[in-house]
């Protein structure tokens, strides 16, 4: 009579249902273009964590704002494929990074140059226009232009990328009129304006959905003073920071794009974090599946009839 349970719990492992619990954690770090990821089977959730990319250093190696964070949980389907843009940054130039960051201002005194914008970091599902993100995380302004003794005023910095972009900063104001503001869930920021503003292409530019605005351009002229520029606006958050402006002559920075939720849940929003280029992870589980049993096989099959057997003794005895 002991022999039956026995013979019942084998039975039951062998013809049990099959579950899956594979993970599995991707990175995509940053390539200056278009990544593609395609959804496996048997998964209809992924994590997400993004970093936007920080902005873009002066000519003297004052830094861009740092970027910022978004994670949380994306619904998907199986063989959809996802669009990754990881965005550039934190190098020393004018050029804006990758996936929207605002280049700095024109500059007459290599010298004074400021920074272009960081790239955004974002997800588009469907289609590969900036409608089809459906989360961002965005990238930091650009520092301003440096006031150098004996060759030129600073240029505005970049504005970094974001769901709006940042506002370009301001070329070498005697006073800051207005600084250029972050992006925010609905428009771009607004471009930094100075005392100089009626000096040709001066003034910073707007942001606009997914892109910096272009800092404003320098005229060159020699200068009896140094003056260090600001560092740029921090990536957002929901508002990306404004730009910087302290020192006369000097440009102001760009400020910092916005991040967006987008279709993510269990949310998580940092702004500021990221030092360098943008990073990208997904993480995911195999659905579990409970998959009925194939035909029972000869072993399986010889259990099944010990089983009733054994039943039918158990029953006449």
């Amino acid at each position: 009579m002991k022999t039956l349970p026995k013979i019942l719990a084998l039975s039951a492992l062998i013809l049990a249902p099959l579950q899956s619990a594979q993970a599995a954690l991707i990175t995509f770090n940053y390539t200056g273009a278009k990544q593609t990821w395609v959804v496996p089977d048997q998964v209809s959730m992924v994590t997400i964590r993004a970093w936007g990319a920080q902005g873009q250093s002066n000519a003297g190696g004052i830094v861009g704002g740092l970027g910022g964070f978004v994670g949380g949980d994306l619904a998907v389907n199986a063989g959809d494929l996802l669009n990754i843009f990881i965005g550039g940054g934190g190098q020393q130039t004018v050029t804006g990074g990758f996936n929207g960051g605002g280049n700095a201002g024109d500059v007459g005194a290599a010298s004074a140059f400021g920074g272009g914008g960081g790239g955004a970091t974002d997800i588009r599902i469907g289609g590969e226009s900036l409608l089809d993100r459906v989360f961002v995380a965005a990238g930091g302004g650009g520092a301003g232009g440096n006031r150098v003794a004996g060759q030129g005023r600073g240029t505005g910095g970049g504005g970094g990328a974001g769901y709006y972009g940042g506002g370009g900063g301001a070329a070498w104001p005697y006073q800051s009129l207005t600084l250029p503001s972050g992006g925010t869930q609905t428009q771009g920021g607004n471009g930094g304006t100075s005392s100089y503003g009626s000096a040709p292409n001066n003034n910073g530019q707007a942001g606009t959905l997914g892109l910096g605005g272009n800092g404003g351009d320098e005229v060159l002229s020699t200068q009896a003073d140094s003056g260090t520029a600001q560092t740029g606006g921090a990536g957002g958050g929901l508002v990306g920071s404004s730009g910087n402006y302290v020192v006369n002559w000097t440009g102001q920075s760009g400020a910092g794009g916005s991040s967006y939720a987008g279709f993510l849940t269990n949310l998580e929003m940092l702004a500021g974090v990221r030092v360098g280029n943008g990073l990208l992870e997904i993480q995911y589980e195999l659905d579990e599946v409970t998959t009925p049993a194939s035909a029972p096989g000869a072993f399986a099959l010889l259990l099944l009839s010990l089983m009733m057997t054994l039943g039918r003794r158990v029953r006449s005895s």
